[in-house]
């Protein structure tokens, strides 16, 4: 007799066939999954040119040492925000040989920059025509100290340190060395008035830099419109009651450490003025001062709460009277089961926040000095904001004013000297507006209520009037 065939048996030799080639698909495309999984990576390393310098290290280790090697962050770090190699290569061309529009888009950029921002809009289309990229690796001098000012730079990414001696080795040895971050600028003040570098700088790590020099600056007539600027900011102080004891030297060095900038209504001036180094004088405009107030953090928006959560829960755990007989233990049970969950948060008609206009700072306004005289201990440490109403204005350094500032200009500042309102009082104010405002409500809805249909005549208004989005027809209909 012949056997049963066993699984194995009964399997054909194409279906042997397909499952191998099924394992060799699968084996394939893993591969090319892996390969595709490479090639990103690569890209990834490639578009955010990560330079790995160790070779370079080994190579400045003096003999013998190679032993004791220091692992460094730096040598590492991933680098973002580079310029667009298109733009590059706009800066790259002579100024003559630049197209309106390439000047434009170099305009776009360089407004990204916080001190370039502070050049006038014709300045900054000058300074557009003629800069030029330059990107520096770690431990490179851009200015040596002693050496004439041929350009003045703007930071675009990466950091700058400046230093006191010659090569600039101390800034990697201080503990907290003098950095020239993102968006700001120097070298500007040795360019315009042919002075000798004062200091050293040098990078802290690779730093893209754009370079004004001196012949296209020259060239150009910046200078001219420097002056004009200068001239500008001269006349305001000049102008300003404050300061006008100083003499002529004191204010100009006043126009020197200042820059006129300008902002379109509703732009922030500043952020935060707990990170604010300087002094603010509106030239022209208006400036608001605003305050953002947490309101749960507030006594008087707490007890308000209190006080809701204590009516909104006697309406919920309203009971009719036990009828005598009736135990406490079988009444706190029944009066447990039906009583609400806890009131989480406040109630959504009532905001956790708000903003308060605080102030409003005029032509001729400063910021920055209303607590000058106060001691530090007592001054409001409290963060506002600044916002523009189409405002110009000049900032100044403070350590620059405490240098320049006399006994004369002291007794006027204690005219200006004040305080805002705190976020109690803040808070108080709103939540007084708000039950006159919902009182205004209530009694409208009252009055339109119980308002009869034929007296919409002998008020002036017409069959066909309709009232404004929002608000309800006379009677409590929709309209």
């Amino acid at each position: 007799m012949m056997k049963k065939a066993g699984p194995q048996a009964l399997a054909r030799p194409g279906s042997r066939r397909r499952a191998s080639s099924l394992y060799v698909l699968q084996l394939f495309r893993q591969a090319v999954r892996s390969v595709m999984t490479m090639w990103r990576v690569c890209r990834i390393f490639m578009s955010r040119s990560m330079h790995l310098n160790i070779l370079e290290n080994l190579n400045t280790q003096p003999t013998g040492v190679g032993n004791n090697l220091v692992f460094d962050l730096n040598h590492f770090k991933t680098k973002k925000n580079h310029i667009p190699l298109k733009l590059v290569e706009i800066m790259w061309k002579h100024p003559e040989h630049r197209s309106e529009p390439e000047v434009l888009l170099l305009l776009s950029l360089l407004t990204t920059i916080d001190s370039f921002r502070r050049y006038s809009p014709t300045l900054q289309l000058l300074l557009s025509r003629v800069v030029r990229y330059q990107r520096l690796e770690r431990r490179r001098v851009v200015v040596k100290k002693g050496d004439l000012g041929h350009s003045f730079y703007f930071v675009y990414s990466g950091q700058v340190a400046v230093t006191k001696d010659q090569d600039g080795n101390s800034a990697f040895v201080a503990k907290e060395p003098i950095l020239i971050k993102k968006g700001m600028g120097f070298g500007d003040v040795a360019l315009i008035k042919g002075l000798r570098r004062n200091a050293t700088v040098v990078c802290m790590e690779e730093t893209e830099l754009m370079v004004i020099d001196r012949e296209d600056f020259f060239a150009n007539k910046m200078d001219v419109e420097l002056k004009r600027e200068f001239e500008y900011r001269f006349n305001f102080f000049r102008s300003l009651k404050l300061v006008s004891s100083f003499s002529s030297s004191l204010i100009e060095r006043l126009a020197d450490h200042s820059k006129a900038e300008q902002f379109r209504h509703g732009r922030i001036v500043v952020k935060d003025t707990n990170d604010m180094g300087n002094l603010i004088f509106v030239a022209r405009g208006l400036c608001d001062v605003l305050r953002k107030v947490d309101l749960t953090k507030c006594k008087t928006y707490q007890r308000l709460l209190k006080q809701r959560q204590t009516a909104e829960s006697g309406v919920k755990t309203g009971l009719p009277r036990q009828p005598e007989g009736v135990s406490s233990e079988k009444t706190s049970a029944h009066t447990h089961r039906v009583a609400p969950p806890p009131v989480k948060g406040p109630p959504i008609d009532l905001p956790t926040s708000a903003w308060f206009l605080i102030d409003s700072l005029q032509q001729g306004s400063t910021f920055g000095l209303n607590e000058y005289l106060i001691p530090h201990r007592q001054r409001d440490g409290r963060s506002l904001t600044l916002v523009s109403r189409c405002v110009e204005i000049l900032r100044v350094e403070k350590t620059c004013f405490d240098e320049l500032v006399d006994q004369e200009a002291l007794k006027k500042l204690q005219d200006i000297q004040k305080t805002y309102p705190s976020d109690e009082e803040l808070c108080a104010v709103m939540l007084r507006h708000q039950r006159w405002e919902r009182f205004k409500d209530v009694v409208m809805t009252d009055v339109l209520e119980h308002c009869p249909q034929r007296d919409l005549t002998s008020c002036g208004l017409t069959a066909n009037h309709k009232p404004p989005a929002g608000q309800s027809a006379p009677g409590g209909r929709p309209t």
